[in-house]
């Protein structure tokens, strides 16, 4: 599956995811990179008109409940790349696609949208968490997911039972496993249980 990447790159926490998903891209087919200033709605739009083709999108930054941030512009503040009302992509423009989403909130209520309009969505519905110090454990969780769905043929609900299966065991190994004597162990194995209980498909 090709897949449309998708990773502002403006402060502390998209830094970290745009270099998590630098990694993925080594392991699955891109059809289009928008990395920092070029993750923003009118790329993503002309992405989406020159390769139709790609069925996943793949963004990795920040969230609310109802969009996905871009990468600020300039001067000006940052906006929605995905909305479920605009300004941003429109959930009927992703119709027949899938979107999987590291960010906060945005399963809350643009991931319910975005199915009723005929796109897959598999991401967080509160706050994505992950701690400092740990950033691998982290990435190689999520990047697993969307390489997994890039090409592995496995459903949106496939998806989100691994990410469910990798959280827990990441829980379990910091709080009563081989890692549960690690400074901060506790701090990450609640970050994990976090992720478990937010991970969300629609």
């Amino acid at each position: 599956m090709k897949v449309i990447m998708v990773r502002p790159r403006y402060d502390d926490v998209t830094r970290t995811l745009n270099g998590w998903a630098g990694s993925a891209i080594q392991r699955i087919s891109v059809s289009d990179d928008l990395t920092g200033a070029q993750a923003v709605e009118v790329n993503l739009r002309l992405s989406l008109e020159n390769n139709r083709t790609a069925e996943l999108i793949s963004f990795y930054g920040h969230g609310g409940v109802d969009h996905l941030i871009g990468h600020a512009q300039g001067t000006s503040s940052t906006g929605p790349v995905i909305n479920t009302k605009g300004p941003g992509v429109l959930p009927p423009e992703l119709s027949g696609r899938n979107l999987y989403a590291v960010a906060c909130h945005a399963g809350a209520e643009l991931g319910p949208s975005l199915a009723a309009a005929g796109c897959r969505f598999v991401g967080y519905n509160m706050q994505f968490a992950y701690a400092g110090g740990f950033e691998g454990d982290f990435e190689r969780v999520v990047n697993r997911g969307l390489i997994d769905w890039a090409t592995q043929g496995m459903t949106g609900t496939q998806i989100l039972d691994q990410l469910k299966a990798e959280w827990a065991a990441l829980r379990k190994d910091m709080s009563l496993g081989s890692r549960k004597g690690v400074k901060n162990s506790f701090v990450v194995a609640l970050a994990a249980h976090w992720n478990y209980d937010c991970a969300c498909s629609y």
